[in-house]
């Protein structure tokens, strides 16, 4: 712990370390991993919505579509910045969001919407959304 007298000027190498050490708080704080249990989505159950403050480069998702008419699509804010390809399967994916023109700190809702035609009844289920520092 970093302890300070009354009446001292600080030196350069101390303020550097209370800045870290906020640093390291305001980290704990924020948090920017969209925590969340499994989610599967289906034709009444369309949407899920998640807010995230916006830090990190990368995206990344884990999720399966129920067949090759089902598609994932993931918006920060009205900004698509992900469509599956509607293949079926399961898919691990990393989006890289820098070119979106994200504002990092901003908070954003973060929603993810299965994207079928209303003739099937079957299921996108979204096992894991996070944001991360390097691609996986």
């Amino acid at each position: 712990m970093t302890t300070f007298y009354d009446g001292n000027i600080l030196s350069a190498s101390q303020l550097n370390d209370l800045v870290m050490r906020v640093n390291a708080l305001e980290e704990g704080a924020i948090g920017v991993n969209l925590g969340f249990a499994e989610i599967t989505l289906t034709r009444t159950n369309r949407n899920a919505y998640y807010q995230v403050t916006h830090k990190y480069n990368w995206l990344h998702l884990r999720f399966a579509e129920g067949n090759n008419k089902t598609n994932l699509r993931v918006y920060y804010g009205n900004t698509l910045v992900y469509s599956s390809p509607g293949n079926g399967g399961e898919y691990a994916v990393n989006v890289n969001l820098s070119s979106f023109g994200l504002s990092v700190g901003t908070l954003y809702r973060v929603w993810a919407r299965w994207g079928e035609e209303d003739s099937s009844g079957t299921t996108l289920t979204l096992r894991y959304m996070v944001e991360s520092d390097r691609e996986l």
